[in-house]
């Protein structure tokens, strides 16, 4: 990081994990295109898919979690994007006429030209909520970049487009309820494949792997789901507490000791 194409035109900074990033180099290659990948990693593919699709289409066949900067070295165009669920976050902005983006606010204040003034406006919103929503942030003038969207800044850092939604949940969920499975059993199996896919996808890893079990049903379920897709027990960590109503370790013991 930061990755530089073959022709030295394109620049990805990145963070994340593309879960079908496999998957999309072989699609990249059944389309004609001329790779001559120089190593296994996602970022490498992510800059490819970025080359040859273009950001948008691109953004729409990520299966991860990410945020990135895709700099267009030939038109001086840098792109912004989010995942589709937010899980990686960034900010961006013009403070003292030069432009910030980061995972984290703290990033900025390094900088020489950088002026940390609150805005005051988003400490109501603090006040009132305990946090402050996207696309506001603690700082005047830097925003949160809301999930499944991107931005295009260009002319040096002075001009921002309007955040642009590349998948919408409503139109999803929309989508789902006028494609509706049938009967009850039909959805508890199409839940199932689902929900097996997704979690084989993340078990996907150069380095060993385990899950944290609270013994609570979402851990439960997702321990349960990569046992039964794993040759091998599964590593789980729990945490306990001394206060009995908050001590959930003897639940996740049980669920580590079933499975």
């Amino acid at each position: 990081q930061p990755m530089i194409s073959p022709c030295n035109r394109y620049v990805l900074a990145y963070n994340g994990e593309i879960y079908n990033h496999i998957e999309l180099r072989k699609q990249l290659e059944s389309e004609g295109g001329n790779f001559n990948w120089r190593g296994t990693s996602d970022t490498e593919t992510v800059l490819a898919a970025l080359m040859h699709w273009g950001v948008e289409k691109a953004l729409k066949k990520f299966n991860g979690m990410f945020a990135f900067a895709f700099w267009d070295g030939s038109n001086q165009t840098l792109f912004l994007a989010r995942d589709r669920m937010g899980e990686k976050p960034l900010y961006y902005g013009v403070n003292n006429g030069t432009f910030f983006f980061g995972s984290e606010l703290k990033s900025f204040s390094p900088h020489p030209n950088w002026n940390g003034e609150i805005n005051r406006d988003a400490l109501t919103l603090f006040m009132r909520h305990n946090y402050i929503p996207a696309p506001w942030s603690i700082y005047k003038n830097i925003l949160k970049l809301l999930p499944a969207h991107f931005v295009v800044i260009s002319d040096n850092g002075q001009t921002i487009s309007s955040p642009q939604c590349y998948w919408d949940l409503g139109k999803i969920a929309s989508d789902g309820v006028e494609s509706a499975i049938g009967s009850p059993e039909e959805c508890i199996e199409e839940l199932d494949s689902l929900l097996r896919k997704s979690v084989l996808s993340r078990m996907a890893s150069d380095v060993p792997l385990g899950a944290f079990l609270s013994g609570g049903v979402d851990s439960s379920m997702v321990v349960a789901l990569m046992q039964a897709q794993s040759p091998k027990p599964i590593n789980t960590y729990s945490i306990g507490f001394e206060e009995k109503g908050y001590n959930e370790a003897p639940y996740a013991k049980e669920v580590a000791n079933h499975l």
